[in-house]
């Protein structure tokens, strides 16, 4: 002890002479969890214990403290929570603990889940004329069908993008359906929405599915239960959903009306956390059959996608939610043209037109 500091109500013995080490507590790789690379500069990390600091590099991070003042008592564990957040990531929340008496810095490395992106793209289609000329394709079936997983998942494509989180009991399964009379909205419904007013309920029931939009962009719901309009003369009705609607109704144009049949194929379970905004998820078996996919889970609705994505009027595709996927093999598929497949970075699509020339 060299002097003493008053600072009331406490007085402080202060040693000038003394030598601050730092010790390391953590550390670990920080990777891109869809093809391990180095997440590279720009990120930051946060620990829940103000006496330790956290470092990053490119490619690995650090905790570290002076040990005479941080996790002083060794005798114990010591729980601490990290919080890496960098632009273009899912902010990750990690716990760890440092055991009593440790002989060593904990390893654990961190895998960064990308956010997902949109892929834009048309399709077009090589006539018979002379000079030939390429048109835009309708209805053209894009699908992900590679690469496989290193413990054999297979990755699909949904769609559109999750609503939700998904939970680790969450499963996936075809399901057969017959068509009925389509309906209409009286008036647009928004995204998030928990019903539809409808022109005429007319034979509407609980359990039908309805799907909204074109061949191309739509979603689906389930009937939880109709009810006479109170603002609108009979036959107009309610049609509250068993979820919320994951797109918007626009009023006036058909609604596409459904019974359920009996399930059919694999069931497929996921592989790994699903976040909601995502359309790719890797899965221990490929739905196949059916006319739309049914996501189970306890305790919530039923929900229903298509499988894949399809093309417009004018040739013109969308894969909102594109995740978790370090590379992906693209089939496009069209009645009377050859199916074209190719390869391609997921880095290098981000953001970029995906266009498809197909030849009879």
């Amino acid at each position: 002890m060299d002097t003493l500091v008053s600072i009331p109500p406490r007085t402080y013995a202060a040693t000038f002479d003394r030598t601050v080490t730092r010790r390391c507590f953590a550390t670990g790789a920080i990777r891109d969890d869809a093809n391990g690379a180095p997440i590279g500069s720009g990120a930051a990390l946060i620990v829940d214990d103000p006496q330790l600091l956290g470092c990053l590099g490119t490619s690995a991070y650090a905790v570290i403290g002076d040990p005479d003042v941080a996790l002083r008592d060794t005798t114990i564990p010591h729980p601490l929570t990290l919080m890496i957040t960098r632009g273009g990531y899912r902010p990750a929340m990690i716990a760890l603990i440092v055991p009593a008496f440790p002989s060593g810095p904990v390893v654990q490395d961190i895998a960064l889940r990308r956010l997902p992106v949109p892929l834009r793209g048309r399709v077009l289609g090589r006539n018979g004329a002379i000079p030939p000329e390429f048109l835009p394709v309708a209805d053209a079936r894009i699908d992900v069908t590679g690469p496989i997983g290193p413990g054999g998942e297979i990755p699909l494509l949904l769609g559109r993008p999750l609503g939700r989180d998904l939970g680790a009991g969450a499963t996936l399964r075809a399901r057969g359906l017959s068509a009925l009379a389509d309906v209409s909205a009286t008036i647009g419904a928004s995204t998030g929405g928990d019903g539809v007013i409808l022109v005429d309920g007319t034979g509407v029931a609980a359990g039908q599915l309805l799907r909204f939009g074109t061949s191309a962009r739509g979603h689906w719901t389930e009937i939880a239960a109709v009810a006479p309009d109170p603002d609108r003369p009979a036959p107009a009705a309610i049609a509250w959903t068993t979820e919320r609607l994951g797109g918007s109704v626009v009023a006036g144009e058909p609604i596409r009306r459904f019974t359920k049949n009996a399930l059919t194929g694999p069931t497929a379970t996921p592989a790994g956390q699903a976040y909601g905004g995502e359309s790719i998820l890797w899965v221990d078996a490929l739905p196949v059959g059916g006319d739309v996919l049914v996501l189970r889970e306890a305790g919530h609705p039923d929900a229903y996608f298509d499988h894949g994505a399809a093309s417009g009027l004018a040739g013109d595709y969308a894969i909102d939610g594109f995740a978790r996927m370090g590379s992906a093999s693209i089939t496009v598929s069209a009645a009377g043209f050859v199916p074209q497949t190719r390869d391609f970075s997921a880095a290098g699509l981000a953001g970029e037109q995906l266009d498809w020339r197909l030849v009879p």
